[in-house]
């Protein structure tokens, strides 16, 4: 097992720290494979340092019952955390082939502290903090070698890369049902923005569709709305917010 890289490079030398999240709500019908197409916009512009899916029960059943729903802590990029509440926050889970699956997705921030004399699990489903290096033991954020970040999180580009190098197991192309587009252009990859050096890119009500082009909405009945509805300018602006909303969390 490898440990992925939990920490991201600020400029300047400067080390800036991952945002964690924990995505909830995800039916237990749904597989790794499912949810790499699911978040494939996010997965492919490379937001997240690990989002490595175990099928952690969501909350305890009673005896003899399955449970209904998972959830999984995940890293992100620093500045990208509000983009990913925003995209999938409060939207409708779609399955294989399009289908609609019942409940929505929940997404919300861990918040970091400097207790270790609790279980971490429980403390995230609460929303009570969480010491980072608690989270970092956890099997989540322990994913194999060749899949430095996790079954979901890993973009298509990183497995080509340990193909090329003859690293990765031909198990898992068929386990995570990795579809590499041979010539032209992917609908995958054109969900991604393209960022052009020196300028600024306004992205006004962001579309989200799956790896297949079938589009993330909120219909099918009444939701509560994300946690962030408005669009960040910049990354950068992005990073300062979630940043002051921190420095606020133990008030």
């Amino acid at each position: 097992m490898a440990a992925p890289i939990l920490s991201a490079g600020a400029g300047d030398g400067d080390v800036a720290t991952a945002r964690y999240c924990l995505v909830s709500g995800i039916p237990a019908s749904l597989r790794s494979a499912q949810l790499r197409a699911y978040f494939s916009q996010f997965v492919e512009s490379g937001g997240f340092l690990c989002f490595h899916y175990r099928h952690r029960p969501e909350r305890p059943a009673a005896a003899g019952e399955e449970p209904r729903t998972r959830c999984c802590p995940v890293a992100v990029r620093p500045g990208r955390a509000r983009r990913l509440v925003r995209l999938y926050s409060g939207k409708r889970w779609v399955g294989p082939g399009g289908a609609s699956l019942p409940g929505r997705c929940v997404i919300r921030r861990v918040r970091l502290g400097a207790r270790t004399d609790t279980d971490s699990r429980n403390d995230m489903a609460a929303g009570d903090s969480v010491a980072e290096a608690d989270l970092k033991r956890l099997p989540e954020f322990n994913p194999p070698s060749f899949m430095p970040h996790g079954n979901v999180g890993t973009p298509l580009r990183v497995f080509l890369e340990l193909i090329r190098a003859c690293r990765l197991p031909p198990r898992v192309i068929k386990k995570l049902q990795l579809n590499f587009p041979k010539t032209g252009s992917s609908r995958r990859y054109g969900n991604v923005p393209f960022e052009y050096q020196d300028t600024e890119t306004v992205i006004e009500e962001e579309r989200v569709y799956t790896a297949t082009g079938d589009e993330i909405t909120e219909d099918e009945g009444p939701v509560a709305r994300p946690e962030v509805t408005q669009p960040a300018s910049t990354e950068e602006d992005e990073e300062g917010q979630e940043e002051e909303e921190e420095l606020h969390s133990g008030d």
